[in-house]
């Protein structure tokens, strides 16, 4: 009975609390709530399908030997997506199309997942990554050859060269797996975050042009497969940075439903974060301008060049310094 009567003095609390809530406070958290829960949505369908295979429902072997192709060409399709971009960039000559901090990043995350399918022995893991890092790898030749005009190559080609086999040697050879495991996953954490950097102008401006629906598509499926590979496999390090990429990705088709009024529920909550974030990053700069008169405009521009030939006048008549001042100005104005 206790227990009861504390349930019903919590309810009465909460139904207290809400009533001294706006509407539109309601509303917000409402659209926070369905945003959170669309954007996991597919999580448990992982478990579901995965939990299925291990019970004999689906067979566990075949099912795993199918998501070992699946999945490496999945992710090259998502590796040479970026090739209009590159195409459009050598026609223009224009080195700024190029998502160069984007290719850098999936470089690193490569080169990570090569040593990591060295140390695990895992072949789908192992080629998807060489296929990878080549592609970036030409992808940053593109750019070097746009702003170094075709020059520069022996100090471009050994440093890559230096970075990405020093890399992989102490990587492969000298990091632990749970190390290696913790850096890839904050690394494609990043790489599928890079987006919601945009986030702030989108909503604001309801014009999601900047986030390509191509390769969010590609991103979720590519996120999708790896998700169920690792489960099937029991990976935890390939699990972890394909979920978060997989609920990413399913949050930017969820800010370009909503910029083209396709989403049944509103997103235009996290425009008070946007403004919260841009409101303490101006703080004391939205002071409103002091109007001047024309007047002592007008008088202060004939200050400043009456300075000016005084200044002038200074540089050119000046004495040869040998101890001694230079020579006064006379009355310029």
């Amino acid at each position: 009975m206790a227990f009861v009567r504390s349930l019903f003095a919590l309810r009465r609390r909460m139904v207290a609390a809400a009533g001294r809530w706006k509407p539109s406070t309601l509303v917000a958290i409402m659209n926070a709530c369905l945003t959170a829960a669309a954007t996991t949505f597919g999580v448990g369908a992982f478990y579901a399908v995965a939990g299925m295979a291990q019970t004999g429902l689906i067979d566990a072997v075949i099912f795993t030997w199918m998501l070992s192709l699946a999945c490496p060409m999945v992710t090259m399709v998502q590796f040479v997506a970026p090739a209009g971009l590159v195409t459009e960039a050598i026609r223009t000559s224009n080195a700024e199309l190029l998502p160069t901090q984007a290719i850098a990043l999936q470089a690193g995350c490569n080169i990570c997942g090569i040593a990591y399918g060295i140390q695990i022995a895992n072949g789908a893991v192992l080629f998807t990554n060489l296929v990878g890092v080549g592609c970036q790898l030409l992808f940053l030749t593109v750019g070097h050859f746009i702003r170094q005009a075709n020059s520069e190559w022996l100090r471009f080609s050994l440093r890559a060269s230096a970075m990405c086999n020093t890399a992989l040697v102490i990587l492969a050879s000298l990091t632990p797996l749970s190390i290696l495991g913790h850096l890839i996953t904050v690394l494609n954490v990043g790489l599928y975050a890079a987006p919601l950097a945009k986030v702030g102008a989108v909503l604001k401006a309801r014009n999601a042009s900047s986030l390509s629906v191509s390769l969010t598509v590609i991103s979720i499926m590519n996120n999708a497969l790896w998700s169920l590979y690792a489960l099937m496999i029991d990976d935890f390090v390939v699990l972890l940075p394909s979920l978060l990429g997989y609920m990413l990705s399913i949050f930017n088709v969820l800010v370009i439903l909503w910029c083209k009024h396709l989403l049944p529920f509103d997103l235009s909550f996290l425009l008070a974060l946007c403004r919260g974030e841009r409101a303490a990053a101006t703080k004391g700069c939205d002071e409103p301008a002091k109007v001047v008169e024309p007047a002592k405009v007008f008088a202060a521009s004939r200050c400043d060049l009456a300075a000016a030939k005084r200044a002038e006048y200074i540089t050119v008549h000046r004495e040869p310094w040998f101890g001694g001042a230079p020579a006064a100005p006379s009355a310029v104005a």
